[in-house]
C-alpha cells in the first residue's frame, strides 16, 4: 500500500495484529509481508524492509469440568525463595502438601507451593470458547502456610491474593484477599468466580519478612459449573449490613431487613440460579434506595442527647472499674496488714514470755549467789529482750494505725462504688427512656400501618403476575410449536417474581411484628413509669441507711485505733529510759553478702549458713566467720535445705570452717556446676545434699582430702557424672 507523508527517518510505522484460530494445529508459523511500496513527503519512493515474524502455537490444554492448575502450563511463576513447586510443598527437600483444616492436618495430592513474595500467572482465555451461556468458571482452592512449618511456628505471616483481568480491560481486579496467615493459622477455602477472566494472577504477599513463608495453593483447580456467580450479591449484602437502623425510619429499615433475609437465603442456596441471584441484588438495591432519613428536629436532638448519655455511662463505668481495682488493692492491703499485725502480736507475746523467764533467772542467780559474770550475762539478755519488745510494740502500734487507715479507705471506696453504681443504673434507665422516645420520633403506628397496607397490595399484584406467568408456562409446554427459548424466558420471569414475593412476605412479617411490639410498648409505658417512681423512693431510703451505717463503722474504727495508740504509748512510757544492750542469742540471724547466717551456739560462738537473701542468686560464698551483735562467730555448718531449689545458682564456695553439710542443702539446684570446698575439717554430709544438681558439675576439694572426701560425698544424691577433684 502507499502511504503519503511518511517522514524519511521513520521506522516501525505499522502495527499488524494476528489471532490464532482455536482449532489451529500446534507448531511454529512464519508470517511475512511482500510487495509493499510507499512514498515519502517529497513524493519519492521509499524502500520498505519487512522482518518475518515467527509465531508458536502451543498444545491445546486438556480442559475438563475440573482442571487442576498444576496440570496447566503457567505464563510465568516466581518465588521469593527456592522456586514454585507443583504438587509438593516448597522446600529444598519438598514433600506432600498439607494444611491445617478443621483443627487437623489434611494432605493434598495436587496444588501449587511457593515462598513469599510469589506470583503465578495463568492465561484463561481458552475458557471463553468453552463455557456455555448458563455456565460459570470458578477457582477453588485451600490457602495457608504448609503444615510442615507448624511445629517451629516461625515467620510473620503471608497474605494470599487473587487478581483477575478481563478481556478488553487494562485494570485488573482483586477477586480475593486472605487474612494474615501464619504457620498455625487454619487454612482458608476459596471459591471465587473467574468467568470472563483471561489473565489470572495468584500472589503471596509477605507481611514484613519472608522467612518461613512456605505457602500452598492446595487442591487448586478451575471448575466449570452451573453454579451462579454470587460475587455481586455478596458485595450488596456487605454494603447493606453496614447501614445503621438508627439513621433511618423504622418502616423503611424493616423493608431493608426483609430484603437482606431473602438475599441471605439465596446466597446460602448452592442450587440458586443466576436469575434468583440477580433478583436479590436488584431487591437489595431497591430497599437501600427506598430508605428514608427521619426529618423531625426532635429526632436529631434526642440522638445527640442519647450519645451524650452513652458517653456519660461509659465514663462512669471506667471510673467504677478504676475504683474497683483500687478497692481490691486496699482489701489486699488490709489482709496483708492483718497478717503482719498478727505476727507482730505473737512476737510480742513470745518476747514477753522470754523476758519473764530471763527476769526469773536473774532473781534465782542473785538469790543463789551465782557469779557476777553469769548474772551480768542474763541482765544483758533481759535488756536485749526489752529493746526487741519495744521495737516490736512500736511495729504493733504502727500496723494498728495503718490497718485502721486501710479499713477506713475500704469503707470510703465501698461507699463511692455504691454511689457510682447508683449513678450508672440511673444513666442506663435514662438511656432506655431516650431510646423509646427516639423510636417514637422515628415512626408512628399510622406510618407502619400505611406501609404494611402498601406492601400487602404490592404482594397481591406480584402474586397475580406470578399466577399469570405459571399459566403461560403450562400453556407453552403443552404447545409443540413453542420455542424452548420462549419457555425459558417465562420461567426466568417466574423465578424473578418468586424472589420479589419472598422479600415482600418478609416485609409483611417484619412490619406486623413491629406494630405488635409498639402496641405493647404503649401498654407497658404507664406501668413502667409507676415502677420507676417506686424504685426511686426505695433507692433514696437505701442510700440514706447505707450512709448512716458507713458513718457508724468509721466512727467505731477510729475509736478503736485511738485506744490502741494510747495503750501502745503507755507501754512505751513504762519501759522508757532503761539501758539497752545487745547480746548474742541462739537463733539470732545476720545477712552478709547474699547469705543469711544463724547463731547455733552462744558459748562457743558458732553459726550456720541458714538461707539466702534472694532466690535469684547465681553465686554463693559461705564465709569463714560472721559478726553477730559485735561477736565474731565461726561458720561451722550449712543448715538442711539451706540452698535448695535455687534455679539460677551456678557456683558455690564453702568456707574453711564448715564441718557439717545438712541434708538436701543444695537439692534441686539444676544449674549448679562449680562447687569449691575450702574446709579440711568436713566431717558429715547429709542425705541428698547434692541431689539433682547439674549432671556436669565439678566439686573441687583440698588435694590432701581428695580420697577421704570422695568417700564422704559418695551417695549424697549427685549423678555419677559429677566429678570430685
Amino acid at each position: 500500500t502507499n502511504e503519503e507523508g511518511i517522514p524519511t527517518n521513520l521506522t516501525d510505522f505499522a502495527e499488524i495484529s494476528l489471532s490464532v484460530k482455536s482449532d489451529a494445529n500446534p507448531g511454529e508459523y512464519t508470517v511475512s509481508l511482500t510487495d509493499i511500496t510507499a512514498t515519502d513527503a517529497a513524493g519519492k519512493n521509499v524502500s520498505i524492509h519487512v522482518t518475518p515474524a515467527i509465531f508458536k502455537v502451543n498444545e491445546r490444554p486438556d480442559i475438563k469440568t475440573e482442571t487442576y492448575l498444576s496440570d496447566l502450563e503457567w505464563v510465568s511463576a516466581t518465588s521469593g525463595w527456592n522456586e514454585v513447586h507443583k504438587d509438593e510443598y516448597c522446600d529444598t527437600k519438598p514433600g506432600r502438601i498439607s494444611l491445617l483444616v478443621d483443627g487437623e492436618r489434611k494432605y493434598f495430592d495436587k496444588g501449587l507451593s511457593a515462598n513469599a513474595d510469589s506470583e503465578i500467572v495463568y492465561d484463561l482465555s481458552i475458557y471463553d470458547q468453552i463455557l456455555d451461556t448458563d455456565q460459570n468458571l470458578f477457582l477453588r482452592t485451600y490457602v495457608g502456610i504448609d503444615y510442615f512449618k507448624y511445629s517451629n511456628n516461625k515467620g510473620d505471616g503471608v497474605y494470599f491474593i487473587v487478581y483477575g483481568t478481563k478481556d478488553g480491560e487494562e485494570q485488573e481486579q482483586e477477586l480475593y484477599r486472605s487474612r494474615l496467615m501464619g504457620p498455625r493459622t487454619p487454612a482458608e477455602y476459596i471459591n471465587v468466580c473467574v468467568t470472563g477472566v483471561t489473565r489470572l494472577r495468584l500472589v503471596m504477599d509477605k507481611n514484613v519478612e519472608n522467612g518461613h513463608d512456605n505457602g500452598d495453593w492446595a487442591d487448586a483447580k478451575l471448575v466449570i459449573s452451573n453454579e451462579a456467580d454470587k460475587s455481586a450479591l455478596k458485595t450488596a449484602l456487605d454494603a447493606a449490613r453496614e447501614l445503621k437502623e438508627k439513621d433511618y425510619t423504622t418502616e423503611t429499615f424493616i423493608l431493608l431487613l426483609a430484603a437482606i433475609t431473602a438475599a441471605d437465603e439465596v446466597y446460602a442456596d448452592e442450587n440458586a440460579t443466576q436469575t434468583q441471584v440477580n433478583t436479590q441484588v436488584e431487591s437489595l438495591a431497591a430497599a437501600v434506595a427506598g430508605l428514608k432519613v427521619p426529618g423531625a428536629a426532635e429526632y436529631w436532638t434526642l440522638t445527640a442527647l442519647l450519645e451524650r448519655k452513652e458517653k456519660e455511662i461509659s465514663d462512669l463505668q471506667g471510673t467504677l472499674s478504676d475504683k474497683n481495682s483500687e478497692l481490691i488493692t486496699e482489701k489486699d492491703k488490709v489482709v496483708q496488714l492483718t497478717s503482719q499485725l498478727s505476727d507482730a502480736t505473737q512476737q510480742v507475746n513470745s518476747l514477753t514470755e522470754d523476758l519473764r523467764i530471763a527476769n526469773e533467772r536473774i532473781k534465782e542467780l542473785e538469790e543463789s549467789g551465782a557469779s557476777s559474770e553469769e548474772v551480768t550475762h542474763w541482765k544483758n539478755r533481759a535488756e536485749e529482750l526489752e529493746t526487741q519488745l519495744t521495737s516490736v510494740r512500736g511495729d504493733v502500734t504502727r500496723l494498728t494505725t495503718e490497718l485502721s487507715a486501710a479499713n477506713n479507705r475500704v469503707t470510703a471506696l465501698t461507699s463511692e462504688n455504691n454511689i457510682l453504681k447508683g449513678q450508672a443504673e440511673k444513666a442506663q434507665k435514662e438511656i432506655e427512656s431516650l431510646k423509646k422516645q427516639l423510636e417514637a420520633s422515628k415512626t408512628s403506628m399510622d406510618a407502619l400501618n400505611q406501609t404494611l397496607s402498601e406492601v400487602r397490595k404490592e404482594a397481591q399484584e406480584l402474586t397475580d403476575s406470578l399466577r399469570t406467568a405459571n399459566n403461560k408456562i403450562k400453556e407453552l409446554e403443552g404447545d409443540a410449536a413453542a420455542k424452548d427459548s420462549e419457555i425459558q424466558l417465562w420461567k426466568n420471569q417466574a423465578e424473578a417474581l418468586e424472589g420479589q414475593l419472598t422479600v415482600l412476605n418478609n416485609s409483611i412479617a417484619g412490619l406486623t411484628s413491629k406494630i405488635a411490639e409498639m402496641q405493647k410498648v404503649i401498654d407497658d409505658e404507664r406501668a413502667e413509669a409507676d415502677k420507676r417512681v417506686t424504685e426511686a423512693e426505695e433507692e433514696a431510703k437505701r442510700q440514706k441507711a447505707e450512709a448512716e451505717r458507713l458513718k457508724a463503722e468509721a466512727d467505731a474504727a477510729l475509736k478503736k485505733a485511738l485506744e490502741e495508740a494510747a495503750r501502745a504509748k503507755a507501754e512505751l512510757e513504762a519501759i522508757k529510759g532503761k539501758p539497752q544492750a545487745k547480746v548474742l542469742a541462739v537463733g539470732d540471724i545476720k545477712e552478709a553478702g547474699n547469705v543469711i547466717y544463724r547463731v547455733t551456739d552462744v558459748d562457743k560462738k558458732l553459726a550456720e549458713a541458714y538461707s539466702v537473701s534472694k532466690n535469684g542468686v547465681k553465686s554463693i560464698v559461705i564465709a569463714d566467720t560472721v559478726e553477730m551483735n559485735g561477736v565474731t562467730c565461726k561458720v561451722t555448718s550449712i543448715a538442711g535445705s539451706a540452698f535448695s531449689l535455687l534455679t539460677r545458682l551456678q557456683k558455690v564456695t564453702i568456707g574453711k570452717n564448715v564441718a557439717t553439710i545438712g541434708k538436701k542443702a543444695f537439692y534441686g539446684d539444676k544449674k549448679l556446676k562449680q562447687i569449691q570446698v575450702k574446709s579440711t575439717g568436713l566431717k558429715a554430709v547429709g542425705k541428698n545434699a547434692f541431689k539433682n544438681i547439674n549432671a556436669k558439675a565439678t566439686i573441687k576439694v583440698p588435694k590432701a582430702k581428695k580420697a577421704a572426701y570422695k568417700r564422704l560425698l559418695k551417695g549424697k544424691g549427685q549423678k555419677k557424672t559429677v566429678k570430685i577433684k
